[in-house]
């Protein structure tokens, strides 16, 4: 099986992107210069809120995790893995996880990246209060080898991710020549 869905924030002045562990989404619309692993202020969703489909391919210990960050025309990627023991039920936040630590928030674990790992020109667009689009896509065996062809390209995961979540119709109505503007 594979799902995926969109989360939406923002940057912010304070986003410092240096944790070495973790890379972190919340909801809330403040940042202070502690937070050292918040990438993206304001979202629309927390863990709590991904869709009930995405949630049921990131509770499994085989299932391989992609997220594309997008911040304006730049894209990233991080590869990650789901695990059975997720409990997806923060209303606040989302993270990603290099260990295999599990909380309330956490939505994927043995992750390639961390806040550090993100690029520095995609960080100082955040700390300009950019737009941050974060498309999480997950899929199960025998869908992880498709997801692992695309770790390396993080435009096409981006498609991928939009026509999962949008459909074909619709995506054809957001064109992705938008991605460019």
């Amino acid at each position: 099986m594979i799902a995926a869905d969109i989360v939406r924030a923002r940057g912010h002045p304070n986003v410092r992107a240096t944790h070495q562990s973790t890379l972190e989404v919340t909801k809330e619309a403040f940042l202070t210069p502690r937070g050292d692993c918040i990438i993206g202020v304001s979202a629309n969703k927390a863990a709590a809120d991904l869709n009930d489909l995405l949630k049921s391919v990131l509770k499994n210990d085989e299932s391989l995790v992609l997220v594309v960050i997008r911040v304006e025309n730049l894209f990233t990627s991080v590869v990650a893995r789901g695990s059975q023991v997720l409990l997806l039920t923060s209303g606040t936040s989302m993270v990603i996880r290099k260990s295999t630590y599990i909380d309330d928030r956490t939505i994927a674990i043995k992750s390639d990246k961390a806040a550090i790992d993100i690029p520095r020109h995609i960080t100082r667009k955040l700390r300009e209060n950019s737009p941050l689009e974060l498309t999480i896509i997950a899929a199960s065996p025998p869908h992880t080898e498709l997801l692992g062809e695309l770790v390396n390209k993080p435009l096409t995961a981006w498609i991928l991710g939009r026509s999962l979540v949008f459909g074909r119709t619709e995506l054809k109505r957001r064109s992705i020549s938008r991605v460019y503007r």
